[in-house]
């Protein structure tokens, strides 16, 4: 894993687990998709430095002050995803590790290219908390900054992205050059989230 860490740009990797060999399959995934931020994000690289891989915990947490990621959670639960994002709690799309990755990754560019400072973004992230939780989710309302990641994972991983994510996610586009088609997921079928996700809710 450090050897794959470094490849991606980073100083460290941790992990408290001994990994099996679905691990490091996840694992060599998540640091693929943070070399590929790397590349298209060059302003991120002094703000993600490490990931700590923590897999008792759930979901993740970007460090501003430590310049890195923890994320966690039974990498690709499905169960729990599903579960999770059926309820509303977390936006449609965010079904995988990968999705969770990419809201945390989310908070890095925030900080690294000041997005909530954005006045379209703005525009966005100010709407009523009412109209945030029925077009994204319950998490996104609970600061402006969850929007934009709550936002930013959905435009990336559902393959409908609603109003408010194509608004971010499009704005973020622009705002830093990057080519976003390389970070979309193509595993999350339309299927999973409009058949699926009622079956486990009924």
């Amino acid at each position: 894993l450090q050897a794959l860490a470094k490849n991606a740009g980073l100083k460290d990797v941790f992990t408290k687990k001994r990994l099996d060999e679905y691990d490091l399959e996840a694992y060599s995934s998540t640091l693929a998709q943070v070399k590929l931020y790397k590349d298209q994000f060059p302003e991120i690289n002094e703000r993600l430095k490490f990931i700590d891989f923590q897999p008792a915990k759930a979901g993740g947490k970007a460090s501003k002050e430590l310049n890195g990621i923890i994320i966690g959670g039974k990498l690709d639960d499905s169960d729990v995803y599903i579960e999770t994002v059926a309820s509303g709690w977390w936006t449609k799309g965010e079904l995988t590790n990968k999705a969770i990755l990419d809201h945390e990754l989310a908070h890095v560019l925030d900080y690294s290219y000041k997005l909530s400072e954005d006045a379209i973004i703005k525009e966005v992230t100010s709407l009523p908390k009412q109209v945030i939780e029925q077009g994204l989710s319950r998490y996104a309302t609970k600061h402006e900054m969850e929007v934009i990641a709550e936002a930013w994972a959905e435009y990336l991983n559902s393959p409908k992205p609603r109003s408010i994510a194509k608004r971010i996610g499009d704005r973020i586009a622009e705002l830093t050059g990057a080519a976003t088609a390389p970070l979309k997921s193509e595993a999350i079928a339309e299927a999973l989230i409009d058949d699926i996700i009622p079956k486990k809710m009924a």
